[in-house]
C-alpha cells in the first residue's frame, strides 16, 4: 500500500478508509468518516504543518499559513481533521463540528478574522479583506462556506 501523500487528491476518501484500516491511532469515527466522505475533503500533506481542527488555511506564497484578514492572506480551505503533524484534511464546505466554539450570535454569517486561523462575526475594517467564510448554526456547529475575498 502506498503513503497517502503519494496518491492523488481523486482519491482522498479513499485514503481515509485506508488509514483506518492501517494505522488505529489515527483512525477517524464513523461519523466523521461519513461526513468526510459526503462533502469532499481534501488532503494536504504538509510538514510539520501546526494546524488544528476548525482554522483556516490559505497560501503566502508557496507555504501554507494560518489565513488572515489584516496581512491580506485570504482562506482557501477549513481544517477539518488533522490526520498527523504532517497530514491534514480541508474543506471548502463543510458541517463542522467545533463543541462549545463560543462564537455568537448565531444563525448569521462569520467572516475571515484579522486573527490568523480565525473566523468572527463583523465584517473587518475597510483595507482589511472581506470575505465570508462561513455560518454559524449553534454552539456546537459552522456551516463552512468558503466565499471570494474581497479587499
Amino acid at each position: 500500500m502506498t503513503d497517502i501523500a503519494d496518491r492523488s487528491l481523486d482519491n482522498e476518501v479513499t485514503e481515509a478508509e485506508e488509514l483506518i484500516v492501517r494505522d488505529p491511532a489515527a483512525s477517524i469515527s464513523q461519523r466523521e468518516h461519513r461526513a468526510l466522505s459526503v462533502q469532499g475533503s481534501v488532503h494536504l500533506a504538509i510538514t510539520s504543518h501546526g494546524f488544528t481542527k476548525g482554522k483556516l488555511i490559505g497560501r503566502s506564497g508557496s507555504a501554507w499559513v494560518l489565513a488572515d484578514a489584516d496581512n491580506s492572506i485570504p482562506a482557501l480551505y477549513w481544517v477539518v481533521y488533522v490526520i498527523d503533524a504532517n497530514n491534514v484534511l480541508v474543506a471548502k464546505q463543510y458541517k463542522l463540528t467545533l463543541t462549545s466554539h463560543g462564537k455568537t450570535p448565531l444563525d448569521q454569517d462569520y467572516y475571515l478574522s484579522t486573527t490568523a486561523g480565525d473566523f468572527q462575526s463583523s465584517e473587518p475594517e475597510p483595507g482589511d479583506i472581506s470575505q465570508v467564510v462561513g455560518y454559524v448554526l449553534d454552539a456546537n456547529t459552522v456551516l463552512c462556506d468558503i466565499q471570494e475575498a474581497k479587499q
